[in-house]
């Protein structure tokens, strides 16, 4: 059943245990085995997969060429291998990682990627008044859901206010700067740390995607850990369907939509969490209030042009809870939010309900 609630949003409704984890590439709404197999004997298509950035990449290309898998393969994985060595907080020689293991706090030069990512997120930051911040990190570690936690969540303990205050005075999207020339950038405190996680995914979707244009490749479908870019048309000459799952069939789907020309991104806050002292506290840290957020978003999905502002934004709408709806339909996002019910259903299973923005509804199939 759909609700209209004027002005901002529409309502579906459903009780369920678990929510969307991901999107599926699909041509219709049946099973992933089969519409995989469907989509593999459709016209001049060539699937290509592997690992990259501590995940997974699957790229779909529609169009014609001489080239085969393997040489698609060798000119999309420098792409993503740049990218990677670029903005990762994992490789120890990356050039974000030697920014941040330095104490240094002058000018230091910056490559044009990383100058890409961080004017992006810094628009992002500044849109949604620092929702979205780049220098959390230090703030995530504390409160043990970042990759330098050293207890387990079992054993994690609520950080003092203290402890949160000392780690205030070095984070915040307003103490990196970038020189006038665009080629140098500083940590204004010694001890920040740059994360650019929630953004490098999306980004390097839009560098392949940018780089399968310049080769003639327009109809392409590009996913990396569950960022997507979808450019033209499918096998079939219709833009790229993509479904959100239903949260209660591991085989049927919550929403499907057509996308062609944008980015495709999602954001959730289901399995990374603790409990102490019988309250939940989330993975996901504001750093505005420097505190797991309270609120009942669940998990959200968001469109836009630019893969990497996709990403940020729905790291960004994650953190704001149910501040995103309003800035959602004020700005024309197309944004699909699921939030947590505080009832359970009769038969003790979580609810949750659905809302969407205005400008996602266009993109919705069969409403």
């Amino acid at each position: 059943m759909i609700l209209v609630a004027k002005p901002l949003q529409k309502f579906i409704k459903h009780t369920t245990n678990s929510w969307p984890r991901r999107l599926f590439v699909c041509v219709a709404v049946v099973p992933v085995s089969v519409f995989i197999t469907a989509c593999i004997e459709k016209g001049n298509m060539v699937r290509i997969n592997g690992p990259i950035m501590g995940t997974q990449y699957n790229l779909t290309l529609v169009c014609k060429s001489d080239r085969n898998k393997k040489a698609w393969q060798a000119e999309v994985l420098p792409v993503m291998e740049s990218v990677n060595q670029s903005m990762s907080t994992y490789i120890t020689d990356s050039e974000l990682s030697k920014f941040n293991q330095s104490d240094n706090t002058d000018f230091q030069e910056v490559s044009p990627a990383l100058v890409d990512v961080f004017a992006a997120a810094q628009r992002v930051s500044q849109e949604t008044q620092g929702a979205f911040d780049v220098t959390v990190m230090p703030l995530v570690d504390l409160w043990g859901f970042g990759p330098n936690k050293e207890v387990s969540l079992d054993d994690q303990k609520i950080p003092s206010n203290a402890e949160l205050l000392a780690v205030k005075e070095y984070i915040g999207f307003d103490k990196l700067e970038l020189d006038g020339s665009f080629t140098q950038w500083r940590k204004t405190h010694s001890k920040m740390s740059v994360d650019f996680s929630a953004i490098a995914k999306g980004y390097a979707v839009d560098q392949v995607s940018n780089h399968l244009m310049e080769l003639g490749c327009v109809n392409h479908l590009v996913e990396i850990g569950g960022e997507i870019r979808a450019e033209g048309v499918n096998a079939k000459g219709n833009p790229w369907r993509l479904a959100v799952e239903k949260p209660d069939s591991p085989t049927g789907f919550q929403v499907v939509i057509d996308v062609s020309g944008g980015g495709v991104a999602s954001s959730g806050d289901y399995r990374n969490f603790y409990v102490a002292d019988g309250k939940r506290y989330s993975h996901t840290v504001d750093p505005r209030t420097l505190k797991p957020v309270d609120h009942n978003l669940a998990a959200v999905t968001v469109i836009d042009p630019i893969a990497a502002r996709a990403d940020a934004l729905s790291t960004a709408f994650m953190v704001m809870g149910e501040e995103a709806l309003e800035f959602a339909e004020n700005n024309q996002i197309p944004a699909f939010f699921i939030f947590r019910l505080p009832t359970l259903s009769s038969d003790n299973e979580s609810q949750f309900q659905v809302l969407y923005s205005q400008a996602f509804e266009k993109y919705i199939v069969n409403k």
